[in-house]
Parts: C-alpha cells; structure tokens; sequence
C-alpha cells in the first residue's frame, strides 16, 4: 500500500481531504479556512463542526461516486478545498445573498481554476454543490 490506498476506495476519497499536495498546497487551504472561521461565531461551534464534517463526507463522496461513473476523470484530488468552497456557499447563505448571485459568485472564482493544471476542478464543483445540500437541509441565514 502506497499512501494514496488504504484498502478501501471509499475511504480512501475521505481521508484526501486531509493530504495536500505541498506546503503552498497546504497554506492556501489554512489562510481560506482561517478566513471563513468566523462562520463558527455565528452558527455555534456544535454547527460549525457538523457543518465541516457534512462537506467533508458529502463532497468526498460525490467525488467518488462522480469517478466511478466517469473512470477516464478519475485522478488524484487531495486538499481541503471542497470543504472550502462548500464554506463559501454557506457564507453566502449567511450573507443572505440569492442562490443565483451565489451561483455567478462561485463560478467566478472557480473558472480560472479550469485552466490551472493539476487543480481539481470536480472536488471544488461538489464541494459547492454539498454547500447548496447543507444550507438546503439546516438553512444557517
């Protein structure tokens, strides 16, 4: 085993989140974090960590599943920034801003990234689609 496998495939998309690819990698996701953390000061800190977690799983999870569908895309997709961008969504939310500008918003600061090799332009989709699931199933605004 490598430390991309842990004998379980879906498992294995989990613990991704957790892997960056290198330090800037790694810094990127910790200063974006660090930036949507207030959100905790709003919601509660019980809500913010359900909130993490339901990104987390939902995002990877979507990404797998969008793999398995798809095999010619499956590639290697580490980092955060599902969660990150699912964060985003739920700003927005607490912003009170209409899905539609949420939308433009997002795809805005997603489309440069489709030219960026080596960035995962499916992890940040479904990290934004598993933000619309959370504010749609435990509305934060």
């Amino acid at each position: 085993m490598n430390m991309y496998e842990t004998g379980s495939e879906i498992i294995n998309y989990q613990l991704r989140s957790f892997y960056h690819a290198n330090l800037q990698h790694l810094a990127a996701n910790a200063i974006s974090f660090y930036g949507l953390s207030f959100i905790e000061d709003v919601i509660g800190t019980s809500r913010f960590i359900v909130c993490i977690v339901f990104l987390w799983i939902v995002s990877s999870t979507l990404l797998y599943i969008y793999h398995e569908m798809f095999s010619s895309r499956k590639i290697l997709t580490v980092g955060f920034s599902a969660v990150i961008f699912g964060l985003f969504v739920v700003y927005f939310s607490l912003m009170h801003e209409s899905p539609s500008m949420t939308v433009a918003k997002l795809v805005i600061s997603i489309l440069p990234q489709m030219i960026i090799p080596g960035v995962s332009f499916e992890g940040h989709i479904f990290g934004v689609i598993a933000g619309f699931l959370y504010v749609t199933l435990f509305p934060v605004g």
